[in-house]
């Protein structure tokens, strides 16, 4: 099975099963289309959706009140990678975890995590030797990505500019 983390459940909402989502997409509207998720490794029937913000809330099947929903706190949900929506200039975080980070002569790391800053921008992660470096993905800084050489080529001088050493 090839699935794709669409978030992580933080915690019920209510009292008849609700839980809340923290999603992993930039497009909080996807979650509105969702018939089912992958929980715990099987398929599971969404029956409601509501979205406020950046949080998705779900209703699925099985889970019909609070206690049911506790024990979720913490577990990834899935989709099927054939089911989820992808356009051409983005890509998944599951994609590009591993990606090599390249200058023009030098390897700056690979990335390990992709986090969001305040201005619900993607700020990547990447380690090299032990030591992380953070930078956000924005247009000018990146050259080229290729996910299926698992490459992600940088400007040098940009880079320089606006990276920052994890302390």
């Amino acid at each position: 099975m090839n699935l794709i983390e669409i978030g992580i459940i933080l915690k019920p909402q209510g009292i008849k099963g609700e839980i809340k989502i923290q999603p992993k997409t930039d497009d909080i509207s996807r979650f509105n289309k969702l018939s089912y998720i992958i929980l715990d490794g099987a398929e599971k029937k969404v029956i409601k959706v509501r979205t406020i913000d950046r949080a998705a809330f779900l209703l699925i099947e099985g889970i019909s009140d609070r206690n049911e929903a506790e024990k979720l706190r913490g577990k990834s949900i899935f989709v099927y990678r054939k089911d989820s929506v992808k356009s051409s200039d983005r890509y998944f975080i599951d994609d590009v975890i591993g990606c090599s980070v390249l200058g023009e002569n030098c390897c700056y790391g690979k990335v390990i995590e992709i986090m969001k800053n305040k201005l619900n921008r993607d700020v990547y992660v990447i380690e090299n030797n032990g030591k992380k470096i953070l930078f956000p993905f924005i247009s000018s800084l990146v050259v080229s990505v290729d996910i299926e050489n698992k490459i992600i080529k940088v400007d040098d001088n940009i880079f320089k500019e606006v990276s920052v050493n994890e302390v």
